[in-house]
């Protein structure tokens, strides 16, 4: 049948025929030490969503800390007045009847309400950070936490408690 085909197609059947190469099983299992991913990931996430998970969790903590600290300062404005301090029978007016003691309870809710914000703000914060660990997301991608508890400053701009 070789002697029937023209000399060109002869050759090229002859190429097919001859065996490839043998194939290093070991080779075919390992990636190539210069292969480079476009981006890195943890836990589903590259580095710029972990900074931006850790960076809201932050802001929201931060935000709730400072509404805690002013209402709680507003409070103490009003609470160190004397009027605060003035009884009466109920539903006798007083001598210096003010209308702080349903501000004060205003306050007094506001604070209620941030109290709980502040708590479920550091609650997602502490879930993040174990998701963060489970995922072996290394410190750099977590950001900096911009301010602490402790610091939060009030409106005098000294922190709080000294």
């Amino acid at each position: 049948m070789a002697l029937l085909l023209p000399p060109s197609l002869a050759t090229a059947q002859d190429d097919v025929s001859a065996s490839p190469p043998p194939v290093q099983l070991d080779r075919l299992l390992k990636l190539p030490s210069d292969l480079r991913y476009d981006t890195e990931r943890r836990g589903g996430a590259t580095r710029a969503e972990w900074q931006q998970r850790f960076e809201d969790a932050y802001q929201e903590r931060d935000s709730a800390a400072v509404g805690l600290a002013e209402a709680q300062a507003e409070l103490e404005e009003i609470s160190g007045t004397e009027d605060a301090w003035t009884f009466s029978p109920p539903g006798l007016p007083s001598a210096g009847d003010s209308s702080d003691a349903p501000l004060s309870h205003r306050l007094r809710k506001e604070i209620d309400r941030h109290s709980e914000d502040l708590q479920r703000a550091q609650a997602r914060l502490r879930d993040l950070d174990v998701e963060a660990n489970l995922a072996g997301v290394p410190d750099a991608w977590r950001g900096a936490p911009s301010r602490t508890n402790s610091t939060v400053a009030n409106d005098s701009g000294t922190p709080r408690g000294k």
